[in-house]
């Protein structure tokens, strides 16, 4: 039996993108360079076995490109009323985050095939089984009243690389197991996401390490407006300004040169913020869907184009990385020590819901969704990331 620390690897055109069954992680995202070289996009561990939550390096949960759920981000712990009845849920000074004490991102999931799944049929009319894609069909199963949520819900993630263009992706579908437990037409909430970080750097010892000389475009000119403890207060700011920190709406989407780096007005705090993208008018399906978001690497060698069916992305600048732990070798410049990421080493890019949607009108005007799940329906969070390279 495999460990779910063991990679597994699939190749597209021009890359490779890995994940592991442990928190259902995606490991690693490796594009190929001119010359030979390669370039790992994503932050993570020397050992894929350090995501352990148990494991001996001290660090807790990293999420570290795990899939969190199954309430992604903050709700209030102590004050979360659902279908009349309030919410046990865990969490510290009053916050709930990303899934509770043991949320999916420490879970084991198992990987199955597309004739046993539950969610993902052969001729899937958004993502069908094609020889012209690797994929991983992976499931877990969360029970009734675990952290707090009622109603067992069957989760699976497909995690995919096309093999004619350097397009990768991953689809979170649930659905509520129609058991007969009482509350069943009440549903559940629901808001996945996958909690992964991003450095387009070289790490050739010569570039900078942080991700504030990257390029950031979000079609967006608002965000989620939350109190000192990082929770929504069910408004909705204005970030149109021209010099607004989370405007990044900066130039034109098919010319990351036009964009604004990350660093430009900066807040000295760093950026931790629910930043909610521009809806058209017409549902966004795979097949017509444009990048929403596009970020780019301080020598504009590699781009990424995001296109997603999800109303907002939690942008985080990692000002919480402080060099502890280990980093990929790929990640290691020559002659330097395997020693953490520094602080802003990563953005993190997590496409779902604005937070606590189901709680706030505004935001679940904006969601088009109140995030309830309701027996016979399917939720659906799918991110789909285009891979430009340019030497």
């Amino acid at each position: 039996m495999l460990s779910p620390f063991t990679p597994r690897v699939l190749q597209g055109h021009a890359l490779s993108l890995s994940s592991l069954s442990y928190g259902l992680t995606i490991d690693s995202l490796v594009v190929n360079l001119a010359e030979g070289k390669k370039r790992d996009l994503l932050v993570g561990y020397l050992d894929p076995a350090e995501h352990d939550v148990n494991s001996k390096t001290g660090r807790g949960r990293g999420f570290i490109n795990q899939v969190v759920g199954r309430y992604a981000n903050r709700l209030p712990q102590n004050d979360t009323t659902f279908a009349g009845k309030k919410l046990k849920l865990a969490g510290n000074n009053g916050v709930f985050l990303h899934g509770g004490a043991a949320g999916f991102d420490v879970k084991e999931w198992k990987e199955i095939e597309r004739s046993t799944s539950a969610l993902f049929p052969e001729n899937d009319l958004s993502f069908p089984a094609s020889p012209d894609v690797n994929e991983a069909l992976y499931r877990y199963v969360s029970p009734a009243g675990e952290e707090g949520f009622p109603l067992t819900l069957e989760v699976e993630g497909l995690v995919f690389a096309k093999k004619s263009k350097s397009t990768v992706g991953v689809v979170l579908r649930a659905k509520i197991v129609e058991d007969g437990a009482e509350g069943l037409d009440k549903g559940t909430p629901v808001n996945l996401t996958v909690h992964w970080g991003f450095n387009l750097s070289s790490f050739d010892g010569e570039e900078s390490e942080s991700i504030l000389d990257h390029k950031l475009w979000i079609d967006s000119d608002s965000f989620t407006h939350i109190d000192g403890l990082q929770l929504p207060t069910g408004e909705i700011a204005s970030s149109a300004s021209s010099n607004h920190p989370f405007n990044f709406s900066k130039g034109t989407i098919s010319d990351p040169s036009t964009h604004r780096t990350i660093a430009e007005n900066y807040p000295s705090d760093g950026i931790d913020h629910n930043i909610i993208l521009r809806r058209p008018s017409s549902p966004v399906t795979p097949q017509n869907s444009k990048p929403q978001v596009v970020l780019t690497s301080p020598d504009s060698k590699v781009s990424l184009e995001f296109r997603t069916n999800q109303a907002s992305v939690e942008t985080y600048t990692a000002a919480g990385f402080n060099g502890k732990y280990s980093r990929k070798a790929l990640h290691c410049p020559p002659g330097s020590e395997k020693k953490g990421y520094p602080q802003y080493g990563a953005v993190f890019l997590e496409f779902h819901y604005p937070l606590a949607s189901f709680l706030h009108k505004k935001l679940s005007d904006a969601a088009g969704t109140d995030g309830i799940l309701k027996p016979g329906e399917v939720y659906e969070n799918w991110v789909e990331v285009d891979v430009l390279v340019r030497c």
